[in-house]
């Protein structure tokens, strides 16, 4: 886990350094870069994983507060890595229920918060930090991360939508050999 983390924090400061030590693309970020031109970039996580938490909690959350940063990329989180749908359509997590529980919650945070990404980034980052109460405890978790407002709509949506939600994203299926990816 230390190279990995090594290269993700190289990558973040090259893109940072990046952003605020070049005129042409600062210039270009502060106004933004016409469509075609963005790069789009999808993170597939999983929920409560150590390595998956620190990167959505520090390098990519302090990237996306960064108007530069948000002003040439689009982020699209995938809360859906470890994950297996079933023939039946139900879904399967390899680390188990909570860590399908905790896809469900954050796939609802992002379409609560779809139009704003320093949110739904922050609320997830809130939701994987331990600050935010025990894994699996979401009655503390969501109080913790959410206002009472949003807790209603997100709460509705974790009973009544997030299994179709979560069906629906667009993840990347693995398989395993000998316990292997």
């Amino acid at each position: 886990m230390g190279l990995l983390r090594s290269l993700a924090t190289a990558a973040a400061s090259a893109l940072l350094l990046g952003l605020h030590g070049s005129d042409s693309v600062a210039s270009a970020a502060s106004t933004g870069v016409a469509e075609q031109h963005r790069v789009s970039l999808r993170v597939f996580f999983r929920a409560f994983c150590p390595a998956c938490q620190w990167f959505v909690g520090d390098p990519l959350l302090e990237l996306v507060r960064t108007e530069e940063y948000r002003n040439i990329v689009n982020l699209t989180l995938i809360p859906a890595a470890g994950m297996k749908e079933k023939e039946d359509g139900s879904v399967t997590c390899e680390a188990g229920p909570l860590e399908c529980a905790g896809h469900r919650w954050q796939v609802c945070v992002l379409d609560n918060d779809r139009d704003d990404v320093v949110k739904y980034l922050g609320t997830i980052a809130c939701i994987e930090g331990d600050e935010s109460g025990q894994v699996g405890d979401w009655n503390t978790k969501v109080k913790n991360c959410l206002t009472d407002e949003e807790r209603v709509v997100v709460k509705e949506c974790f009973d009544n939508r997030s299994k179709d939600l979560l069906v629906k994203v667009r993840w990347l299926a693995s398989d395993s050999v000998d316990a292997e990816v």
